[in-house]
């Protein structure tokens, strides 16, 4: 490992666990809603790809808010929201990705379970890391 290895490993590490929460606070939400509005069975089947979809983009939508926000003091509001977008398009698709369809393996459907929840998260972290990780080691930054 290069002398910055195991600094790059660390931060990207951290990164990823932004990412993770921002994803995972829109994932979840939009599926605890579609669970709320269709209780007690949950959305039907025809509605099931839908619910991911939603997930999906809610999740990416979260976790770039959350990136902005926790940038904004450094960068100002635009670059903020620029690098937030910039360092973590990829990741966020490939986290969003692993995580529902681990989330589908294990329960058949868009469910919250929480025996099932770590599993899931750390798919999506996994799935994410190796991206943040080769991108900052090869530009020696997360974005642009």
């Amino acid at each position: 490992m290069k002398p910055d290895g195991k600094k790059h490993l660390s931060r990207s590490a951290r990164n990823t666990v932004w990412c993770l929460a921002g994803c995972a606070a829109g994932d979840l939400g939009a599926i605890a809603f579609f669970e709320r509005a269709y209780a007690p069975d949950g959305p039907p089947r025809e509605l099931w790809t839908v619910v991911w979809i939603v997930a999906m983009v809610s999740g990416i939508a979260t976790s770039v808010l959350l990136e902005t926000f926790v940038l904004w003091k450094q960068f100002g509001p635009w670059e903020a929201f620029r690098t937030a977008v910039g360092m973590s398009m990829v990741s966020m698709l490939l986290m969003e990705a692993a995580m529902n369809v681990a989330d589908y393996g294990m329960m058949g459907k868009p469910a919250i379970n929480l025996a099932i929840l770590p599993v899931t998260l750390g798919v999506g972290f996994l799935a994410a890391w190796p991206y943040n990780l080769w991108r900052l080691s090869r530009h020696g930054k997360c974005c642009h």
